[in-house]
């Protein structure tokens, strides 16, 4: 990371933690990656996200994150 944002005067303030993760991202040499928590598992291929028309038509995929309280209405709007 200090490769590709150099801050040798702590003057960026860049976070640390799960909040690091789109600059990683951003100094990543890959052209397509994937970001997922931490928790996700994966029961397939992850590639395959890829292929989805959501991705193919605009070049990234939303999904919810899991809750551990029952849901309600409030959470399909």
């Amino acid at each position: 990371m200090k490769k590709h944002f150099p801050d040798p005067e702590h003057e960026l303030g860049l976070p640390r933690g799960w909040a690091i993760r789109p600059f990683s991202i951003l100094a990543s040499s890959f052209k397509t990656v994937v970001l997922a928590d931490a928790d996700t598992t994966f029961l397939r291929d992850p590639r395959i996200l890829l292929n989805e028309t959501g991705f193919l038509g605009y070049g990234s995929l939303f999904w919810h994150n899991r809750t551990l309280q029952a849901s309600t209405e409030d959470n399909y709007r």
